[in-house]
Protein backbone atom coordinates (compact mmCIF):
# COMPACT_ATOMS: atom_id res chain seq x y z
CA UNK A 1 0.00 0.00 0.00
CA UNK A 2 2.95 2.07 0.76
CA UNK A 3 4.91 1.66 -2.48
CA UNK A 4 1.25 2.43 -4.32
CA UNK A 5 0.99 5.59 -2.31
CA UNK A 6 4.68 6.61 -3.00
CA UNK A 7 4.61 5.77 -6.74
CA UNK A 8 1.23 8.08 -7.19
CA UNK A 9 3.16 10.64 -5.56
CA UNK A 10 6.10 10.51 -7.85
CA UNK A 11 3.79 10.87 -11.00
CA UNK A 12 1.38 13.18 -10.36
CA UNK A 13 4.55 15.61 -9.01
CA UNK A 14 6.19 14.77 -12.82
CA UNK A 15 2.65 15.48 -13.89
CA UNK A 16 3.17 18.66 -12.39
CA UNK A 17 6.53 20.17 -13.33
CA UNK A 18 5.52 18.68 -17.08
CA UNK A 19 8.14 17.08 -19.15
CA UNK A 20 8.31 18.84 -22.29
CA UNK A 21 11.77 18.84 -24.41
CA UNK A 22 10.86 22.23 -25.84
CA UNK A 23 12.54 25.31 -25.09
CA UNK A 24 10.33 27.75 -23.72
CA UNK A 25 11.80 31.83 -24.58
CA UNK A 26 11.41 34.14 -21.58
CA UNK A 27 9.88 37.56 -22.71
CA UNK A 28 9.98 39.40 -19.85
CA UNK A 29 13.97 39.89 -19.83
CA UNK A 30 15.34 42.62 -17.19
CA UNK A 31 16.52 44.87 -19.36
CA UNK A 32 20.61 45.78 -18.76
CA UNK A 33 21.46 49.82 -18.83
CA UNK A 34 24.30 50.90 -20.02
CA UNK A 35 24.91 54.00 -17.69
CA UNK A 36 27.48 55.65 -20.16
CA UNK A 37 25.01 55.23 -22.67
CA UNK A 38 21.64 56.12 -20.77
CA UNK A 39 20.75 59.58 -21.01
CA UNK A 40 17.54 59.86 -18.70
CA UNK A 41 20.65 59.50 -15.67
CA UNK A 42 21.36 62.64 -13.07
CA UNK A 43 24.47 64.03 -14.24
CA UNK A 44 24.97 66.19 -11.37
CA UNK A 45 23.49 64.91 -7.73
CA UNK A 46 23.98 68.35 -6.20
CA UNK A 47 21.39 69.13 -9.12
CA UNK A 48 19.16 66.66 -7.52
CA UNK A 49 18.91 67.36 -4.13
CA UNK A 50 17.97 71.38 -4.58
CA UNK A 51 18.63 73.63 -7.09
CA UNK A 52 21.02 75.69 -6.24
CA UNK A 53 19.46 79.27 -5.76
CA UNK A 54 19.74 79.82 -2.17
CA UNK A 55 17.01 78.02 -1.35
CA UNK A 56 17.88 76.07 1.52
CA UNK A 57 17.17 72.35 2.03
CA UNK A 58 14.48 71.43 4.44
CA UNK A 59 14.90 68.64 6.71
CA UNK A 60 11.56 67.98 7.30
CA UNK A 61 9.92 65.02 10.01
CA UNK A 62 9.17 62.32 8.35
CA UNK A 63 12.59 61.79 6.52
CA UNK A 64 14.88 63.35 9.09
CA UNK A 65 16.68 60.50 10.31
CA UNK A 66 17.38 59.58 6.41
CA UNK A 67 17.87 63.60 5.55
CA UNK A 68 20.75 63.84 8.35
CA UNK A 69 22.35 60.38 7.66
CA UNK A 70 22.45 61.06 3.92
CA UNK A 71 24.21 64.78 4.80
CA UNK A 72 26.59 62.75 6.91
CA UNK A 73 27.33 60.43 4.49
CA UNK A 74 27.51 62.27 0.87
CA UNK A 75 28.91 65.70 2.88
CA UNK A 76 30.43 66.77 -0.62
CA UNK A 77 27.14 67.10 -2.39
CA UNK A 78 25.98 68.84 0.47
CA UNK A 79 28.90 71.53 1.53
CA UNK A 80 28.21 75.33 1.01
CA UNK A 81 24.54 74.71 0.77
CA UNK A 82 21.85 76.34 2.61
CA UNK A 83 20.29 74.10 5.37
CA UNK A 84 17.24 74.59 7.47
CA UNK A 85 16.22 72.38 10.47
CA UNK A 86 14.39 72.39 13.21
CA UNK A 87 14.39 70.39 16.75
CA UNK A 88 15.08 70.18 20.34
CA UNK A 89 18.30 72.39 21.26
CA UNK A 90 21.28 70.98 23.42
CA UNK A 91 24.78 71.30 24.10
CA UNK A 92 28.00 69.69 25.70
CA UNK A 93 31.32 70.77 26.58
CA UNK A 94 34.08 68.81 24.81
CA UNK A 95 37.89 69.83 25.38
CA UNK A 96 37.33 72.82 26.81
CA UNK A 97 34.49 74.12 23.47
CA UNK A 98 30.61 74.27 24.03
CA UNK A 99 29.42 71.88 21.10
CA UNK A 100 25.78 73.06 20.38
CA UNK A 101 23.84 70.62 18.39
CA UNK A 102 20.03 70.26 17.35
CA UNK A 103 18.89 67.21 18.29
CA UNK A 104 15.20 64.72 18.06
CA UNK A 105 14.91 61.55 19.67
CA UNK A 106 14.98 58.03 17.79
CA UNK A 107 14.64 54.28 18.07
CA UNK A 108 17.93 53.20 19.53
CA UNK A 109 19.53 49.50 20.85
CA UNK A 110 17.32 49.64 23.77
CA UNK A 111 13.75 50.84 22.52
CA UNK A 112 13.06 54.88 22.09
CA UNK A 113 16.40 55.93 23.44
CA UNK A 114 18.57 57.29 20.52
CA UNK A 115 18.98 60.59 19.35
CA UNK A 116 19.69 61.80 15.88
CA UNK A 117 22.03 65.42 15.64
CA UNK A 118 23.50 67.78 13.77
CA UNK A 119 26.41 70.42 14.93
CA UNK A 120 26.23 73.80 14.62
CA UNK A 121 28.43 77.03 15.10
CA UNK A 122 27.54 80.64 15.60
CA UNK A 123 28.76 83.43 16.55
CA UNK A 124 30.34 83.18 20.33
CA UNK A 125 28.88 86.35 21.34
CA UNK A 126 25.08 84.92 20.72
CA UNK A 127 22.76 83.67 23.62
CA UNK A 128 21.82 80.11 23.16
CA UNK A 129 18.34 78.83 24.27
CA UNK A 130 18.14 77.08 27.69
CA UNK A 131 18.04 72.92 26.87
CA UNK A 132 15.48 71.43 24.93
CA UNK A 133 14.06 74.77 23.64
CA UNK A 134 12.25 73.75 20.23
CA UNK A 135 14.74 75.98 17.19
CA UNK A 136 14.88 76.76 14.18
CA UNK A 137 18.29 76.78 12.78
CA UNK A 138 19.57 78.07 8.95
CA UNK A 139 22.59 78.11 7.88
CA UNK A 140 25.39 76.25 5.54
CA UNK A 141 26.89 73.03 6.01
CA UNK A 142 30.43 73.43 6.24
CA UNK A 143 32.99 70.27 6.14
CA UNK A 144 35.15 70.38 9.81
CA UNK A 145 38.41 68.20 10.63
CA UNK A 146 38.03 67.27 14.38
CA UNK A 147 40.46 64.45 17.10
CA UNK A 148 38.60 61.41 14.85
CA UNK A 149 38.35 62.78 11.19
CA UNK A 150 36.25 65.02 9.06
CA UNK A 151 32.60 65.72 9.99
CA UNK A 152 30.16 68.37 9.05
CA UNK A 153 28.19 70.78 11.29
CA UNK A 154 25.95 73.92 10.18
CA UNK A 155 27.41 77.55 10.10
CA UNK A 156 24.79 79.10 11.53
CA UNK A 157 23.12 82.41 10.10
CA UNK A 158 19.97 82.22 11.92
CA UNK A 159 18.87 80.98 14.94
CA UNK A 160 15.21 80.95 16.53
CA UNK A 161 13.48 79.66 19.33
CA UNK A 162 9.73 78.52 18.46
CA UNK A 163 7.07 78.15 20.91
CA UNK A 164 5.07 75.54 18.72
CA UNK A 165 7.00 72.47 18.57
CA UNK A 166 7.11 69.55 16.12
CA UNK A 167 7.34 65.64 16.73
CA UNK A 168 10.20 65.69 19.34
CA UNK A 169 10.42 61.44 18.44
CA UNK A 170 11.23 60.47 14.87
CA UNK A 171 11.54 56.95 13.63
CA UNK A 172 12.50 58.01 9.63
Amino acid sequence: MKVVRSLTIVLFLLLLTGCSSAQVKVENQKKIVDSRKNTNKIENKKDSIVSNDGTPIEIKEKMFIAQLDDIFNNSDDYIGRNIKIEGLYNSLEADGKTLNYIYRHSPGCCGNDGIVCIEFVGNDKMKMPNPDDWIEVTGKIEKYKDKIGNSVRIQLETLNIKTQRGAEFVSQ
